[in-house]
């Protein structure tokens, strides 16, 4: 749990109490490469931080499956986590095997104000994956993307195919291989 226990131990409000409470609430969790957690049918009280492995979350639209993000390390908080009156759409699949921490959310005694400070700067720090994401898909150029993406996630352009960096990029496949080629 060192890892997961170093991340407790640089964020801004951890405290030795609210580290031992929030280590209280995780779970070691492991997934066979290509396994999914479906938030489709039901809602997720869990949200996890990943060790090893790669990680994908996908939204579907329209049949067509779209990758919102990919991650190596760190936490994974599915959409919808709270909310009972949205149906969420997105899966997550396990790209490889990968092991790390089930952090569950129903048991959390947010009563603690160094826990919840915590919990907010793990819900602040995806929000502002989220926007790195988003000025992703607003450049233009599907280079310029693609050496966006070099910039920030070398380390998946061996380990992840290309149809799903495709779908991260939002470009065809083909025309991935034929980025690559130039760069």
């Amino acid at each position: 749990m060192k890892t997961l226990n170093q991340k407790l131990i640089d964020f801004k409000n951890s405290t030795p109490i609210s580290i031992r409470l929030f280590e209280e609430l995780c779970h070691p969790f492991s997934f066979k490469k290509n396994e999914i957690i479906n938030t489709f049918s039901h809602h997720n009280d869990k949200f996890y931080y990943v060790e090893t492995g790669i990680v994908q979350g996908i939204f579907i639209n329209e049949l067509e499956e779209m990758t919102a993000y990919l991650t190596t390390n760190g936490f994974v908080t599915p959409s919808f986590l709270f909310s009972r009156k949205v149906s969420p759409i997105e899966y997550i699949r396990f790209l490889t095997d990968t092991e790390g921490w089930a952090i569950n959310l129903a048991q959390a005694p947010i009563h603690d104000p160094h826990l919840a400070l915590i919990l907010l700067e793990i819900y602040e720090e995806n929000l502002n994956a989220g926007y790195e994401r988003e000025k992703l898909t607003k450049i233009k150029n599907a280079n310029d993307r693609y050496i966006y993406f070099l910039k920030n996630h070398k380390h998946l352009i061996n380990s992840v195919s290309n149809k799903i960096i495709a779908s991260f990029l939002n470009i065809h496949p083909k025309h991935l291989s034929e980025i690559k080629k130039r760069n």
